[in-house]
C-alpha cells in the first residue's frame, strides 16, 4: 500500500512523498513527520518554510526552518528505525562566537619548604 502526502513549505515550494507500508496504519506511521507537522512556526506563527538536510560523520540531519524568524524543528529517528518523528521549536543556530578569554593568571610567590634539613635538628 502507498500513501502519497503533498505539503507546501513557502508560496513557491511544495514537497510530494510516497510511503510506502503494509497496511493504511503503517504508511501513516512512515509519512507522520510530515503529518505532524501543522504548517505554523512555533515561534512567531508564519507559514513559510524551507526545508534542509545535510549529511556530518554519517549521520544525517534534516529539519524545517522558518523562513521569517529562522526557528527550525528538526527530525528524529525512531530507535528501531522504523520511521522520524519531529523535534520540539528550536531557537536558529547562534553565530560562531569568539572563543572566550582566559582571565590573566595570577603568579603566585613559591612557597617556602618547610622542610627542616638534617642541620637543624636538635
Amino acid at each position: 500500500m502507498n500513501l502519497q502526502v503533498e505539503m507546501k513549505l513557502n508560496k513557491d515550494q511544495a514537497i510530494k512523498a510516497i510511503f510506502q507500508g503494509t497496511d493504511l496504519q503503517e504508511c501513516i506511521h512512515q509519512a507522520g513527520v510530515l503529518l505532524s507537522h501543522d504548517g505554523v512556526c512555533g515561534n512567531c506563527k508564519k507559514t513559510e518554510f524551507e526545508l534542509s538536510s545535510r549529511k556530518s560523520d554519517g549521520n544525517l540531519f534534516t529539519e524545517f526552518t522558518c523562513k521569517s524568524c529562522g526557528f527550525r524543528r528538526r527530525f528524529g529517528t525512531y530507535k528501531d528505525k522504523s520511521g522520524n518523528f519531529l523535534k520540539e521549536w528550536e531557537p536558529p543556530y547562534s553565530k560562531a562566537q569568539e572563543p572566550t578569554k582566559r582571565p590573566p593568571q595570577r603568579k603566585v610567590a613559591p612557597q617556602q619548604d618547610n622542610m627542616l634539613d638534617s642541620e637543624d635538628v636538635f
